[in-house]
């Protein structure tokens, strides 16, 4: 595959006056990676692949997770999270995934599309105060509160058939 990240992503920042509803976990297949509050504006971290990355393949499903962090504004939150499956340097509403909206953690299955460009490229998580929006569209909304991390991971190839046995 690519080992090149796309490049072109928006920015994702939130105009908080201070994080809240922040994101305290995020896993994906192995990819796990816990994190406390990021309390500098704008509430952004591009997680490094040397801190939390994972390969998956094409036309599996996986479980994402994450979790967010109760405070005195928000006891619960909003989630989102992005896969930028055709490599464009954009997140797509066709590549949106809602974990939940008004808790603190959650999982939903992601199934990687069977024509996923192989390579890397960028996952988006992204958190906010539950009553607010944070759907398909919002990857690039400029939030009052929540959090957002991207994440490199690795798109393989289709895998048809298991390489450990004999047919």
């Amino acid at each position: 595959g690519v080992q090149t990240v796309p490049t072109g992503y928006c920015s994702a920042a939130n105009n908080a006056t201070s994080s809240t509803a922040c994101i305290s976990s995020v896993s994906f297949n192995t990819l796990s990676n816990s994190s406390s509050c990021n309390t500098i504006s704008p509430y952004y971290t591009d997680v490094p692949s040397s801190t939390a990355t994972t390969s998956v393949s094409a036309g599996q499903t996986y479980t994402f997770s994450v979790s967010t962090i109760s405070d005195i504004n928000y006891s619960t939150a909003i989630t989102s999270v992005w896969f930028d499956w055709n490599r464009n340097g954009v997140f797509e509403a066709s590549e949106w995934y809602q974990p939940y909206t008004s808790a603190t953690t959650g999982t939903v299955s992601v199934t990687v599309p069977s024509n996923a460009s192989i390579g890397l490229t960028k996952m988006r998580v992204r958190s906010r105060g539950n009553g607010n929006s944070n759907g398909s569209g919002d990857a690039c909304t400029s939030f009052a509160s929540g959090e957002t991390e991207d994440y490199v991971i690795n798109v393989n190839g289709v895998q048809l058939q298991n390489p450990n046995l004999t047919y």
